[in-house]
């Protein structure tokens, strides 16, 4: 079973094999009523990440994507997912990454600020080191912590942002299907996949 925390409208969904059964869960009542209407085969769930509805060891498989950094307690959240999680069970999660080589590139004075930056309701922006101590703290054991890609265009007022988009999309393509991802201080996401 595949829980997915911050569902949202269920993107994620729509990519997983029909082989999985699905729960998708969000705070917000509105995405889920959208979601429910286009996906048929999976259930949509109103739970507060930091306080989930559902027992104890009942999924295999927890993702959480782009979630974390809306909470105040990301801490909470990541507790809950433990406790919810099977022995061995797999949490995959993203937040953006506060050391991607686009943060450290883009300049205020050149006018250039991070999308990470621009969405007021990210309450915690956290270091890779914060994020790893928060999931060890909960309990999991870190079997990777790296990032997706440079998708955070444009980097650069000096380049017309076509050209950087005509760069940047083939290498990002081949980057993920290469590699899956750069290594943590690189992209703009970072990614990690937990073992409870």
């Amino acid at each position: 079973m595949v829980l997915e925390v911050g569902c949202g409208l269920g993107y994620f969904k729509r990519a997983l094999s029909r082989n999985f059964t699905y729960v998708g869960t969000d705070i917000s009542l509105f995405p889920l009523q959208t979601a429910e209407m286009r996906e048929t085969n999976g259930d949509f769930v109103q739970s507060d990440g930091a306080a989930l509805a559902f027992c104890s060891d009942s999924f295999d498989v927890v993702v959480a994507f782009d979630m974390l950094e809306h909470m105040s307690s990301p801490g909470l959240a990541i507790s809950e997912i433990y406790r919810v999680l099977r022995k061995n069970g797999r949490l995959i999660a993203t937040t953006p990454n506060v050391r991607s080589l686009g943060n450290r590139i883009k300049s205020p004075t050149a006018g250039l600020v991070p999308s990470m930056y621009k969405d007021k309701t990210h309450e915690s922006l956290l270091s890779r080191d914060e994020w790893v101590s928060l999931f060890r703290d909960a309990g999991f054991e870190m079997l990777r912590s790296d990032s997706d890609t440079l998708w955070d265009i444009p980097y650069s007022n000096r380049v017309p942002m076509i050209l950087q988009k005509i760069i940047l999309i083939p290498f990002n393509l081949a980057i993920s299907y290469l590699f899956g991802g750069l290594a943590w201080n690189l992209g703009e996401n970072l990614v990690f996949v937990c073992k409870k």
